[in-house]
C-alpha cells in the first residue's frame, strides 16, 4: 500500500550473488531498475545491473553509507557515517556537496526541488536546495528532541514525512516548509 492509499504489486525479489558486504543499509532503484545497496564497513555503493553482476559503483571515505536517494535526473546521492557528509556521485566518484555537522545520514529524499536529509546525534532534518552547477546550500530545518531521523518519505502531495528513533514521532513537513507532528 503506498503513501496515496494505492495498493499496487511489490517488486520482483530475486537473489543476488556476489555481495559479500557486511552490512547493506538501504537500496534505490533508477528509472532503468538497476538497484544501488548502500553498505558498511567498507563504504561501499554497490549498483545491481537489471540482468548483471553487482559492482562497486563509489567508495566513501566514511566506513558506512546509511542513506541513497536517487536525483529527479538519476544523480545518485549518499550519507556517510560517522561523519554526517552527503555525497552526490560524479562518474563513480564522490564528491561532498553538504556538511550535516551531526554524527549520521540515515535518510536521504527529494521533494519539490530539494533534497531533505535526516541526521542522528543530534537528530534534525536539513533542506538542501542544489544547483545545476553541482553547488548546494542547505539549511536545518528542525531539531528533534529524539536523537535519530531515521527515515524520510515523500508522498503525492510533496510533503515529507519523517519518524524518529527514540520516542518514535512522527512529523509532517508541508511544502511551505510548516512541521507538524
Amino acid at each position: 500500500v503506498g503513501m496515496d492509499g494505492t495498493l499496487v504489486l511489490s517488486r520482483q525479489a530475486r537473489r543476488i550473488d556476489g555481495l559479500s558486504e557486511a552490512s547493506l543499509f538501504v537500496t534505490a532503484t533508477d528509472k532503468a531498475g538497476n538497484a544501488y545497496v548502500a553498505t558498511g564497513d567498507a563504504g561501499r555503493i554497490v549498483r545491481v545491473p537489471v540482468n548483471g553482476k553487482p559492482d562497486v559503483f563509489a567508495t566513501l571515505k566514511e566506513k558506512e553509507v546509511t542513506a541513497l536517494a536517487l536525483a529527479p535526473d538519476g544523480t545518485v546521492y549518499a550519507g556517510g557515517s560517522p561523519g554526517g557528509t552527503v555525497y552526490r556521485i560524479e562518474k563513480g566518484a564522490p564528491v561532498p556537496v553538504y556538511e550535516t555537522h551531526a554524527r549520521y545520514v540515515w535518510a536521504l529524499a527529494f521533494a519539490g526541488g530539494n533534497l531533505y536529509v535526516g541526521t542522528g546525534v543530534p537528530g534534525q532534518i536539513h533542506r538542501v536546495a542544489l544547483s545545476g552547477k553541482g553547488e548546494a546550500k542547505g539549511e536545518r530545518i528542525h531539531a528533534s528532541s529524539d536523537s535519530h531521523i531515521r527515515a524520510l518519505c515523500v508522498d503525492s502531495r510533496g510533503r515529507v514525512w519523517a519518524g524518529t528513533s527514540g520516542s518514535g514521532l512522527v512529523l509532517r513537513i508541508e511544502p511551505s516548509g510548516a512541521i507538524s507532528t
